[in-house]
């Protein structure tokens, strides 16, 4: 199991802009990938794809901040070992998160400012 992408929302959200600073809100997504090896690999591969997806281990990834985006599809991917093909099953799952962090950009509410155009 290993994150193989780590992909952010293009388009961070400056929220809450106060006097003494401002909240930038941004949604990541994490593609990570978990291989099942074995001649019971699909099986244990195919229990993990339903798994993850029933809402009471949803509800375990929301309190760590986290929630379920979405399970590809389960692919067979034989590889070979000490000259040995060995069955490997590989599937995705996207998993997302909201990142708030807190900056003290302070907002100009008045400045003592004279524009002069030249002539």
């Amino acid at each position: 199991f290993g994150i193989i992408e780590w992909p952010i929302d293009d388009n961070p959200a400056f929220i809450r802009q106060t006097d003494s600073g401002t909240e930038l809100w941004r949604h990541e997504t994490f593609v990570a990938m978990a291989s099942f090896y074995g001649p019971s690999g699909m099986k244990f591969a195919s229990i993990f794809r339903d798994g993850i997806s029933v809402e009471q281990n949803n509800s375990e990834l929301n309190r760590m901040g986290l929630t379920l985006g979405d399970v590809s599809s389960i692919t067979p991917f034989p590889e070979l070992i000490n000259q040995q093909w060995l069955r490997r099953y590989d599937i995705t799952v996207k998993i997302r998160r909201k990142v708030t962090r807190t900056y003290n950009i302070k907002s100009i509410v008045d400045g003592n400012v004279a524009i002069s155009t030249g002539d």
